[in-house]
């Protein structure tokens, strides 16, 4: 109760990971069409445009278009623990990124997770193998 997630939701890495999953394969994750196939894929549909042309919001995802693909992400923190999560369903790349610190003031954890989901999806990487972000 010290420590209740944001909307009382608690996930560890191994959680995000399959929900991200899930995100990738809606039909394979539901085992077939059916309403939990469509809510996974209704979550990701954006729906608010933030600037003609550019960002987009889903019901829980930020949505950006890139070179050929759409990236959806969305971070958040709380006392101790921050995390990112995103994925590209056009490129199947997920990324789970978490941290046992509360969140920076600079973002700098949370920019370095989008950049590297960002570089994964566009098959191109900077960083090397996947891997813990530091």
């Amino acid at each position: 109760p010290g420590l209740a997630g944001a909307g009382a939701l608690h996930a560890g890495p191994e959680e995000l990971l399959r929900y991200l999953e899930a995100l990738l394969d809606p039909v394979r994750a539901a085992g077939g069409d059916g309403p939990l196939a469509t809510a996974l894929t209704e979550v990701a549909r954006p729906r608010l445009v933030v600037r003609p042309g550019e960002d987009r919001i889903a019901l829980v995802w930020n949505a950006r278009r890139r070179p050929g693909h759409l990236l959806l992400f969305h971070s958040g923190g709380t006392r101790g623990c921050t995390a990112f999560v995103g994925f590209s369903p056009e490129r199947e790349v997920a990324l789970a990124a978490v941290a046992n610190r509360a969140p920076a003031l600079d973002g700098a954890f949370i920019q370095r997770a989008y950049l590297l989901l960002r570089e994964l999806a566009g098959g191109t990487t900077r960083f090397g193998a996947p891997s813990p972000i530091g």
